[in-house]
């Protein structure tokens, strides 16, 4: 008897991580047309040379100074390299927050990992050792325009 492997993938129709088998969801049993183990989706502004407010909503923008027409649709993955820098770098290095507790990508994604470590009173590491969640690099797999629906 062969034994089913699960995996951890982001489901469109649960707009969450959850555990699919080949490319059902096993929450919803939704099928997924693509799949990519982690990838999911997030509303981004590019602002000079970087991404920022992931997961902005187009009724909030001006409040950001963004118009809605700048507001783009990524696909991130988590990245191989999860080597942590000792510095600050120049170009984007985006990192984000998993929750454990919601099963997904919050919307605490920024361009350099000192940043996503501010959020934290206590630091990263305290409230991964707490097993609140963990810090990921993550990078832009495809770009899209955002089509308000």
């Amino acid at each position: 008897m062969k034994e089913l492997e699960f995996r951890l993938d982001y489901c469109d129709k649960c707009m969450q991580m959850t555990n699919h088998i080949g490319n059902e969801c096993q929450k919803c049993k939704a099928k997924k047309k693509k799949t990519s183990q982690m990838e999911f989706e997030v509303t981004a502004v590019l602002n000079d040379d970087f991404y920022n407010h992931f997961g902005i909503h187009p009724s909030l923008a001006s409040l950001y100074g963004d118009k809605i027409k700048d507001i783009e649709t990524l696909i991130m993955k988590i990245s191989k390299d999860q080597t942590i820098p000792k510095t600050h770098m120049k170009e984007a290095d985006y990192w984000g927050w998993f929750n454990a507790e919601k099963n997904k990508f919050t919307m605490m994604i920024y361009a350099q990992r000192f940043l996503l470590e501010m959020c934290f009173s206590y630091g990263i590491k305290e409230a991964e050792d707490a097993g609140q969640g963990k810090a990921y690099r993550i990078e832009i797999v495809e770009t899209r325009d955002y089509k308000l629906e």
